[in-house]
């Protein structure tokens, strides 16, 4: 019998979910064939990839509007309108924020590479910041404003996304509100049925590509907050009908 351990989307990208990992060990302690994978961060990924933004900006595009381009929210226009640039950044930036590149840190920190948008607003033009990340954060070094700003950039992304193709996306969390919504499952199960979403697609080539790598028996998933619980959903739908004969389970921890 083959395991497969799945954090579904959405939990915090910058430190790992201890649930996978912890039982992957007793598992594996006990004779059992067991992986685990991050599909949140996987499917995060594969959003801000280069391919993901080409992607993100037809669809946004294609997105319709009463008023032509004034009516978009502020998020989706500047995207929209930097999107050459966006394509461009989002390699070089993850490369970066997964220690790949530490050379960045300079051109990222001196605001001379990533296009600023409402997330940047706040700290007013380049080289006028100081006042506002001394009071934010105090002293911080060269790498780690350059984080911040990086930060920034995906926010910017995950805005777009929230704003123009899935109101359900929040940065660490997927459709929070509609699992904390008490007995009322009508609205989630509708949300997880629906395909037409970037998202939604995204998720389900995640799930394809799991399913075809390990070939697992069980896919054991991890729902510790709401804002797992519609990702949980389409992965279980795009497992049913990747590996369909594999069993799914689920567990709050």
């Amino acid at each position: 019998m083959r395991v497969l351990l799945v954090t579904p989307p959405l939990v915090q990208l910058n430190t790992p979910y201890p649930a996978t990992p912890h039982l992957l060990g007793y598992l594996r302690a006990h004779g059992v064939d067991a992986r685990q994978t991050d599909a949140g961060l996987s499917w995060f990924l594969r959003l801000v990839s280069p391919t993901g933004l080409g992607r993100l900006r037809d669809a946004l595009g294609a997105a319709p509007s009463r008023r032509g381009r004034r009516a978009r929210p502020a998020s989706v226009a500047h995207f929209l309108d930097h999107a050459d640039a966006y394509l461009d950044c989002a390699a070089p930036v993850l490369d970066f924020l997964r220690h790949r590149d530490p050379s960045l840190a300079v051109r990222i920190a001196g605001r001379r590479l990533l296009p600023e948008g409402p997330r940047f607003a706040a700290l007013g033009p380049p080289g006028e910041e100081e006042e506002y990340l001394h009071w934010a954060f105090g002293a911080l070094g060269v790498v780690d404003r350059a984080r911040y700003f990086a930060t920034l950039f995906l926010e910017q992304i995950v805005d777009a996304v929230h704003d123009g193709v899935d109101p359900h996306v929040g940065f660490a969390r997927y459709g929070e509100h509609l699992a904390a919504a008490g007995l009322a499952l009508g609205p989630l199960l509708d949300e997880a049925r629906r395909t037409d979403r970037l998202t939604a697609a995204l998720l389900d080539e995640v799930a394809a590509e799991l399913c075809a790598g390990h070939q697992p028996d069980v896919v054991a998933m991890t729902l510790p907050f709401p804002g797992t619980v519609l990702g949980a959903l389409r992965l279980a739908g795009a497992v049913r009908r990747h590996r369909p004969g594999a069993r799914i389970v689920w567990g709050e921890i």
